[in-house]
Order: structure tokens, then C-alpha cells, then sequence
């Protein structure tokens, strides 16, 4: 299985399952009957930030 980041061609395949899950109430803490274009806008498809991140790396490796 090959794991990587989601692209905007991904969300036709990944909204179905995803509106289940929201619906459910348990994982997000979405409205319940958000819809598909909210859902898409809420950042599903942005590439998460993680703590730490120096920010881009610049070609002398260093970063900032």
C-alpha cells in the first residue's frame, strides 16, 4: 500500500466514506450533516502543519 498525501482528484473517492464517518459523530467534531462542499473547504485536502516544522528548506538546506 502506498501511503501520500491526499490531492484534489482523491476527494471523488475519499467523500464517501468520509461523509459516514462525520455522520457517525464519533471521529470529528463537524456538524453531523455537513455537506460536501463545506466539508471539502474545511481543509480535509491541505497538507497538515506539524509541530515543529522549521518551515520550507531552502536550497543551502538550512530553513527560513
Amino acid at each position: 500500500m502506498e501511503v501520500r498525501d491526499a490531492a484534489p482528484d482523491d476527494w471523488p473517492g475519499i467523500w464517501p466514506f468520509l461523509r459516514e464517518i462525520v455522520a457517525a459523530g464519533e471521529t470529528y467534531t463537524w456538524p453531523r450533516d455537513v455537506d460536501e462542499e463545506r466539508a471539502r473547504r474545511r481543509g480535509i485536502l491541505v497538507a497538515p502543519v506539524r509541530a515543529g516544522d522549521p518551515g520550507p528548506v531552502h536550497q543551502n538546506g538550512g530553513s527560513r
